[in-house]
């Protein structure tokens, strides 16, 4: 692209010289014009007539005796103004100076990509793997090397193994519908789990436990309690605040910062094997001194055999972030519906991704310094641009849309429809009853509020009384009772008897 810009340059000034030499032609014609006519006059004005030039400019200047004497010497000091044959090169300079700023800006706006292209190693025991058994680094660093490089790829196969096998597993599936479907029948509406204070079943408690905390308390199954807590600030609402900041929105949001991560580490990948094909082949992989005299080093040139294992790193860490995004994306989908734990999961991915370069603080300080001294591997040509956009930015723009897209559509709409159901199977339908059955199996069932009784009529009843002054005794007033003084509560006890009355 470099050349073609050149090539087109040089055209614009070919042009530009052809049109300043056509400008000359033209007006050196007029100055034969015009001489011919001065000759052709005759008589004694012709000859008392004279023609003279300005300094080198080839400007025609005829005085006649009514030539104004003001005029002439302005025009003489015009005259005395250096210009290019044809009288008008001073433009045509500016125009041709102008033509060649725009090019140049055009062709550092063309070009200024291509340092972008440029691939600086480090920082991660991938690229560090790529000098193994290099003198640079000597032989017992390349024996750390080697261990870290091997740890490395253990963590991401633990990882991406133990996600595949329990942590990216669907959740909400008809499994788990159906076993909250015998909780409610076989739990929540028993009438063992009665509450006589509150008037409701276990199910309404569960389910309102979140509105109502205060009036319908859960002495059990507070698993149940924090899921319907759970699906209710996951699901989206009907006002457009509640679909904003649901579950799903978010869920979508850490799956763009996930997704924006792993393409970050894919376009390293690619253009790393683009730097390894462009580096020169030879024997031996040859490091040396720049040019420049700034203390910096340059990768000459690359064995053959050091560039086939350099491109197998790149290949298996590619293969390994793309793995790791499709695993990781169902795990933090599916794990858990839970606001907290949602962004906590997306952080822990990006630290697992980055686990490369956590191993890498524990390497050499030879390969820190090579690192950290050497000059950014070639990349190959300039980016084709349109109007601005370049290949590189659109096709990750459209990778990043295609990977949300089709999360969406195969992940989380499919995983809100399941915690509807499952919400429904938990809290949909008549929750006010409860049942019970008798050695025949045959269920009895009542209502739990039977009279509609609301919770300020409720606490006018003298059992929440009696309980307060049973917990805490000094509340007892003092009354008489037959002459005699004293604290006598509400609640009844059986003397002597224990507690299995009471049970009973």
């Amino acid at each position: 692209e470099a050349a073609e810009d050149g090539d087109a340059w040089q055209g614009d000034l070919s042009q530009l010289r052809e049109e300043s030499e056509k400008l000359a032609a033209r007006v050196q014609a007029l100055e034969d014009a015009m001489s011919s006519e001065t000759r052709g006059t005759g008589g004694e004005e012709a000859m008392c007539s004279t023609t003279s030039y300005g300094p080198k400019t080839g400007t025609v200047v005829i005085p006649t005796d009514d030539y104004d004497k003001d005029e002439a010497k302005a025009q003489d000091e015009a005259d005395a103004t250096p210009r290019t044959a044809g009288g008008g090169g001073d433009d045509h300079n500016n125009e041709k100076g102008n033509l060649q700023e725009a090019i140049d800006e055009s062709v550092l706006a063309v070009r200024s990509p291509e340092a972008d292209d440029e691939t600086e190693l480090g920082g991660s025991i991938w690229d560090a793997a790529w000098f193994i058994g290099h003198p640079a680094i000597g032989a017992c660093g390349s024996m750390l090397i080697i261990l870290l490089f091997l740890l490395s790829i253990i963590c991401q196969v633990e990882f991406i193994g133990f996600t595949y096998m329990v942590l990216a597993q669907e959740s909400f599936t008809p499994v788990d519908q159906e076993g909250l479907r015998l909780w409610r029948m076989n739990i929540g509406q028993s009438a063992k789990y009665y509450d006589k204070m509150t008037l409701s079943s276990l199910t309404t408690r569960v389910c309102k436990s979140g509105e109502n905390p205060g009036q319908y308390p859960v002495e059990m199954s507070d698993g149940k309690s924090d899921l319907v807590g759970a699906m209710e600030t996951y699901l989206p609402g009907e006002d457009l605040m509640n679909n904003v900041f649901a579950g799903p929105m978010l869920c979508g949001v850490a799956l763009i910062a996930w997704t924006l991560t792993v393409l970050h580490e894919t376009h390293r990948c690619v253009i790393r094997i683009i730097s390894i094909l462009y580096t020169p082949k030879a024997r031996r992989t040859l490091i040396v001194h720049s040019e420049e005299g700034d203390g910096t080093y340059k990768l000459v040139s690359i064995s053959c055999c050091r560039a086939l294992f350099a491109l197998l790193i790149c290949h298996i860490r590619l293969v390994s972030a793309l793995t790791l995004w499709f695993y990781g994306s169902k795990f933090l989908i599916n794990y858990s519906i839970d606001p907290a734990e949602i962004i906590l999961n997306a952080v822990a991915l990006e630290v697992v991704l980055a686990v490369d370069e956590a191993f890498f603080v524990v390497a050499p300080a030879a390969v820190k310094s090579l690192f950290a001294r050497l000059q950014p591997l070639p990349g190959g040509k300039g980016l084709r641009q349109w109007r601005g956009l370049d290949c590189r930015a659109f096709v990750i723009f459209v990778l990043l849309i295609t990977a949300i897209v089709s999360a969406l559509q195969t992940e989380i709409y499919p995983l809100v429809d399941r915690v509807r159901v499952s919400k429904d199977i938990l809290c949909g339908g008549n929750q006010d009853f409860i049942y019970a059955l008798d050695t025949n199996y045959l269920v009895y069932e009542s209502h739990t509020n039977p009279f509609n009784l609301t919770f300020e009529e409720l606490d006018i009843f003298p059992s929440k009384t009696a309980v307060q002054e049973l917990i805490y005794p000094e509340t007892v007033p003092l009354t008489s009772w037959y002459g005699t003084s004293g604290q006598y509560p509400m609640s009844m006890s059986y003397m002597g008897a224990g507690v299995d009355p009471v049970l009973q």
